[in-house]
C-alpha cells in the first residue's frame, strides 16, 4: 500500500488502508493544501467624454456701399469756367461679422467601479497541512 501511494502521490484525504488480521491498518493520508485565492475582476476602461458642440458660424460681410457724391461744380463766372467738383469719398467699410459662440465642453468621464473581491480560501483539512508531494519511483521497463 505504501509503495502504491508513493507511486500515485498524495491527492486527497482518504480512509486508512483496511487492516489485516495480523496488523492494524495504516493511518489516513493528509488533506490537500489550500487552493489559491481567486483574483477580483479588473476595472474596465474609461468611457469617452461627450463630443464638443460646434459654435455658430460667422456672419458674412455685406456688400460695399457707394462713395459719397462729390460737390457740384461752381457756377460759371464771367471770369472763366468754375472749379471742378471734389472727387468721390472713400467707400464705407463693411461691419465685421459676429463671432461664433464657444462650444460646450464635453462631460467629464465617470469614475470606474472597483473590481469584485476574490473568493474565500479553501477549507483547512482536519488532518492538518498536507505534506509536499513525493516524487514517485520510475516504472521499471
Amino acid at each position: 500500500y505504501r509503495i502504491l501511494s508513493n507511486l500515485m502521490g498524495t491527492v486527497a484525504p482518504g480512509p486508512g488502508a483496511p487492516g489485516s488480521p495480523f496488523a492494524p491498518g495504516a493511518p489516513g493520508r493528509p488533506g490537500a493544501p489550500m487552493g489559491p485565492l481567486i483574483p477580483g475582476i479588473p476595472e474596465g476602461p474609461l468611457g469617452p467624454g461627450s463630443p464638443l458642440i460646434p459654435g455658430t458660424p460667422l456672419t458674412p460681410c455685406g456688400p460695399i456701399g457707394p462713395g459719397k457724391p462729390g460737390r457740384p461744380a461752381w457756377p460759371m463766372s464771367p471770369f472763366g469756367p468754375g472749379k471742378p467738383g471734389c472727387p468721390l469719398g472713400p467707400a464705407t467699410p463693411c461691419s465685421p461679422g459676429y463671432p461664433g459662440f464657444p462650444s460646450n465642453p464635453g462631460r467629464p468621464r465617470s469614475p470606474l467601479a472597483p473590481g469584485n473581491p476574490g473568493g474565500p480560501a479553501g477549507p483547512v483539512s482536519p488532518f492538518g497541512p498536507g505534506r509536499p508531494f513525493s516524487p514517485g519511483k520510475p516504472l521499471s521497463p
